[in-house]
């Protein structure tokens, strides 16, 4: 299946950046994560939307403003629609790249760690 393909390359390729980000305890990485314009071509290749958390706060009653990131981290178990989960992760994304305060402070690997993670169970 292509789309499995696509998406276990897309998750290789985006999760050996989070090492890099987890190996430098200046955290500087973290922009090449977030400003790499190439993260929201990827997502968007794959059929991922930037919907601001809509599609998945609408399905497990998710919303990452109101709600913890271990809550997320629960709902992602549930979570059987790998196109809502890539929304998720093309929101949580944007979330850093645009609105976040203190990025660095912020950011959190282990969260994508983990939608990534469902993300290639889903895909199969």
């Amino acid at each position: 299946m292509q789309a499995a393909n696509d998406i276990k390359t897309f998750v290789e390729k985006w999760s050996a950046l989070l090492d890099e980000i987890d190996a430098d305890e200046t955290r500087v990485k973290v922009y090449a994560f977030i400003e790499d314009l190439q993260f929201p071509r990827d997502c968007e290749n794959l059929g991922f939307e930037m919907d601001c958390f809509k599609s998945f706060d609408e399905k497990y009653n998710y919303n990452p403003s109101k709600h913890s990131s271990e809550m997320f981290e629960k709902l992602v178990a549930d979570c059987d629609d790998f196109r809502i989960l890539g929304n998720a992760i093309f929101s949580q994304w944007r979330y850093y790249n645009h609105w976040a305060d203190d990025v660095k402070a912020e950011f959190k690997t282990r969260w994508f760690r983990i939608a990534f993670k469902r993300l290639l169970e889903l895909a199969g």
